[in-house]
């Protein structure tokens, strides 16, 4: 089975989304069809020997759409539209035009028609002999514009009608038709009977126009589509966040020099060059020099990572400080960045099952409701009320009826919650999980760097003699230099504060959970935990006790010895986060249970969980 995504155009509300599901949904080796309104794009899941893209895209031109396939942003500035990022024309500064024009008309409308009931004057030119007249073609002449603003209704929706598919903006035409319709038979009316003794039944039908009924329901659906756009715009900042990530140039050692080039022309195979602040343009492997890399925009981690020969590099990451050179493994949509990009494009289009629900309900919505206003004014009709009242009915349901919520309600909160959990780093693969959020009972977390700032800094130094604590601290930086671990960044910086010379030390190897090994002077070194201390038969001293006292205070202690003797303990402390009390206050709130997970001590974390309020907490495990 092959996931293919399309652009598609012409779509205005859930019953479009439903029409075109159907269509492609009968085609042959189609399993699964997804249409995204919000988007204007169609996720199809099939067989690909069976079916093919043309037939995809006939089937949804045969219901009057386009279809087209869909062009993924390569990061490189090779794409033909950049649909997330550069838009010739903006489409909230055209609604918000749109609207601010069709208000300004809609409350000089409501004013001629309905301020003479709140006693509010009128001009003489409105209540002379033939006043009722101009009032009535002025409203008409005012009416016009914000038809012709918003005319996309009409074309659309008789469209729609014709093709035998009708849709919201179907029910939205009609109505307005209807009122605009009657309420110029009225003038006639009102022309036929101004001055003399019919001035009365001239009167009774100026109060009957339905201008400003036609007026103000374009105007709300105005301010609708904007509120949509606004959205819409909002929850796609994120990808554009993430295609900025990206650098536009690239260094690359072609034919013995280094050559800048636009980094959509780095291919596979390519050296490329990267300096300390520069990003890295595609990813890689790294085949020269060592260099700390920031992957947080990537990975969330604040910690910047080492990298050296034989470790991957990965797009839109930073090298903050060093010099490297990597082979490209991977560039435009295969790197990481760019699936990051796809899968946040890809879960917006996926539906949830109230969403789901929502497209069935509004696919026989439509003609549920004509068939109903129908009924309204046939009943009315019959029963006496006039003809008047009776088209008024049917308007009214018309109009009122529409399921305009129904079709932004459910696509807009998921691309807006998606939007915003990305911008906090939080990313959503699909909208099923969404929707089962609010089932969450308990939230575990990781201390370090999520609880905590993830800056730790060394508070103690304790050597056992002769080791004075530059000794201890110099060896100590000498393993640590090679570990990612906050903690050992914390005593690398602590090192270099101090003005230590940082060794080599020679066979590093990093235990998961436990801590490290390595050898310096022809000596085996340890360094870890206390767990990691008593597995390799080291005598701790009484420095077991001191440890536990550091940690009831919410530090760690990491112990130092050879293969035979322990050579002293130095502790860090990383501080909470502020956000990290109301945060779980916040959940407490909500009725859920937050448990701390980590690979730190029982009596740190038993310190950590107390300040907090927490009270389970799990320590001293590894990452498996």
């Amino acid at each position: 089975m092959k996931k293919n995504k399309f652009s598609v155009s012409g779509m205005t509300s859930t019953a479009c989304v439903g029409t075109i599901e159907k269509s492609v949904g009968r085609l042959t080796g189609v399993k699964n069809v997804d249409v995204n309104l919000l988007t204007g794009s169609m996720s199809v899941t099939y067989d690909e020997k069976i079916t093919t893209e043309k037939q995809i895209i006939d089937a949804v031109a045969r219901v009057g759409y386009t279809a087209s396939e869909f062009d993924y942003d390569d990061l490189n500035g090779k794409s033909k539209a950049k649909r997330y990022v550069e838009r010739k024309r903006d489409p909230v500064k055209m609604t918000l035009a749109k609207l601010i024009s069709s208000g300004v008309l809609l409350l000089m409308i409501l004013y001629l028609s309905l301020g003479f009931k709140f006693g509010l004057p009128l001009p003489s030119f409105f209540t002379q002999d033939y006043g009722l007249v101009n009032l009535a073609m002025t409203e008409f002449m005012l009416t016009i514009p914000i038809i012709l603003m918003n005319q996309f209704y009409f074309t659309d929706g008789f469209k729609a009608l014709a093709r035998r598919s009708p849709n919201m903006n179907t029910l939205i035409a009609m109505g307005a038709s209807a009122s605009i319709a009657y309420s110029i038979c009225l003038i006639y009316a009102i022309i036929n009977n101004v001055g003399g003794t019919h001035q009365s039944i001239a009167g009774s039908y100026c109060g009957e126009l339905y201008f400003e009924s036609c007026a103000l329901i374009l105007t709300f659906l105005t301010l609708g589509k904007y509120i949509e756009s606004y959205s819409k715009g909002k929850a796609k900042e994120v990808v554009t966040k993430f295609v900025n990530l990206a650098p536009k140039t690239a260094v690359v050692f072609r034919e013995g020099e280094e050559l800048e080039i636009p980094a959509g022309q780095v291919t596979v195979g390519d050296t490329v060059i990267v300096k300390s602040g520069q990003a890295i343009p595609a990813d890689g492997v790294v085949i020269e020099g060592s260099a700390a890399i920031d992957e947080s925009a990537i990975t969330g981690e604040s910690i910047p990572v080492d990298k050296s020969v034989g470790d991957d590099v990965i797009a839109a990451t930073v090298n903050k400080t060093g010099y490297i050179k990597f082979r490209v493994t991977r560039v435009g949509q295969d790197t990481t960045i760019a699936n990051i990009i796809k899968i946040v494009e890809d879960a917006v289009t996926t539906k949830t099952p109230m969403s789901k629900l929502a497209d069935k309900v509004s696919g026989i919505f439509v003609p549920i409701v004509a068939a109903s206003a129908f009924i309204s004014f046939i009943v009315w009709s019959i029963i006496g009320y006039g003809f008047g009242f009776a088209i008024s009915t049917a308007v009214a349901v018309l109009v009122i009826a529409c399921p305009c919520a129904l079709s932004l309600a459910t696509p807009t909160s998921i691309m807006v919650g998606m939007g915003l959990g990305t911008q906090n780093g939080i990313m959503i693969k699909s909208a099923e999980p969404l929707q089962a959020a609010k089932k969450i009972d308990i939230v575990a977390l990781d201390k370090t760097g999520i609880i905590t700032e993830g800056d730790p800094r060394v508070t103690d130094i304790f050597p056992i003699a002769p080791l004075t604590e530059i000794q201890l601290a110099a060896i100590a930086a000498a393993m640590e230099n090679m570990s990612e671990h906050p903690y050992a960044r914390a005593i690398v910086d602590f090192a270099h504060e101090q003005g230590i010379k940082i060794l080599n030390a020679d066979n590093f190897n990093a235990l998961s959970g436990l801590g490290i090994e390595a050898s310096m002077f022809g000596r085996k070194l340890y360094a870890g935990s206390l767990n990691f201390m008593q597995q390799n038969g080291i005598k701790l001293f009484g420095y077991d006790i001191k440890g536990a006292a550091l940690a009831e205070k919410g530090k760690t202690p990491l112990y130092f010895s050879d293969d035979k003797k322990l050579l002293g303990m130095i502790a860090v402390e990383d501080k909470i986060k502020e956000s990290s009390y109301v945060a779980i206050e916040e959940f407490e709130k909500m009725g859920i249970e937050v448990i701390i997970l980590t690979g730190d001590n029982k009596r740190t974390t038993k310190a950590i969980a107390k300040q907090l309020g927490i009270n389970n907490a799990v320590s001293e495990i590894l990452p498996d």
